[in-house]
């Protein structure tokens, strides 16, 4: 089996990760895009198929809704060794120490580089109340325009509380740091120089 090359993406909520990967992959056939909690999620719901589903609803912590590290690193190499594409923008993962170590242990992986995409509460929260709640952050309750201002608020706020922990895991891995306050045009070109480099160290 031929290596898989990954580039770790990380960020706070809001900054356009996902959208910046999305419109790379497009212009890149051979990039394919990852969102971890994604993923996890049409793991449960079966819309994605995975040998570590049945672990994945009978293992971890309930209350706080995390899975063990081989649990969550098994699906994301279990999903980059299923598709046929060479460079892998993993979106979201790592998160935790665990889970990094036992990633880096596949050796049909290879780690090319990271990106952090950095933009301000304000900016994001403004982003994300323009995007509007989508269907894994509504769960079922009717919010108001106030409420929702306050539930993106606290997801910043949540994962500024985090971010110490995942420069911690990206920095060793040659993390790139992202302004994503600008504008999409802006942030698109910062994003594929820093690509084009890490592609470099492609095998």
């Amino acid at each position: 089996m031929k290596d898989k090359d990954v580039i770790f993406i990380a960020g706070y909520p809001g900054a356009g990760k996902g959208t910046i990967c999305q419109e790379y992959c497009i212009n890149h056939p051979d990039t394919y895009h990852i969102s971890a909690g994604d993923l996890i999620r049409d793991v449960i719901k079966e819309k994605a198929k995975s040998d570590f589903r049945h672990a994945l609803l009978t293992t971890g912590d309930k209350e706080t809704k995390t899975s063990p590290a081989w649990v969550v690193s098994g699906i994301m190499a279990e999903k980059i060794t299923m598709e046929y594409h060479q460079v892998y923008l993993l979106d979201g993962f790592p998160q935790r120490q665990e889970e990094l170590d036992l990633f880096v242990n596949n050796q049909h992986i290879h780690i090319i580089g990271s990106v952090f995409f950095d933009a301000t509460m304000s900016n994001c929260v403004d982003r994300m109340t323009k995007r509007g709640m989508r269907d894994i952050e509504l769960f079922d309750k009717k919010l108001s325009e106030s409420e929702q201002h306050a539930y993106y608020q606290n997801r910043y706020i949540r994962y500024s509380a985090n971010v110490p922990n995942i420069s911690n895991l990206l920095l060793p891995l040659g993390m790139q740091k992202i302004d994503a306050n600008k504008a999409i045009s802006d942030v698109y070109q910062q994003f594929t120089t820093i690509v084009s480099q890490f592609n470099q160290r492609r095998k």
